[in-house]
């Protein structure tokens, strides 16, 4: 819901509309702009993902002891930052998880 601000003091009726009509159109536009906004990060997540299913991704597995390939990975960024890969072993499906370089800007 749009927040309208009022004023005090109108010279007409004329005036509150065009006010009114002016929070109302820019609310709409915040809201139409947040939501493209949200549609290219989720097209740029699925480019992410297609990548990462092209590419075979390997990392060591503490279960089994031996490097295998990632099955379901997904690129996470961890607290400090860093990106990192999670997901499953494809041999024995325990969780694997695998910090990637630093990206430079």
């Amino acid at each position: 819901m749009p927040k309208i601000f009022f004023r005090k003091s109108y010279n007409s009726g004329i005036e509150k509309k065009c006010f009114f009509y002016l929070t109302n159109a820019y609310a709409v536009y915040k809201l139409l702009i947040s939501r493209l906004s949200c549609e290219e990060k989720r097209n740029e997540n699925k480019k992410k993902e297609r990548k990462m299913a092209e590419k075979k991704v390997t990392g060591y597995c503490v279960k089994c002891r031996a490097k295998s390939e990632f099955k379901n990975s997904k690129e996470v960024k961890m607290k400090n930052g860093r990106p990192a890969l999670k997901g499953t072993c494809a041999k024995c499906g325990t969780g694997m998880y695998r910090i990637l370089s630093a990206k430079k800007k």
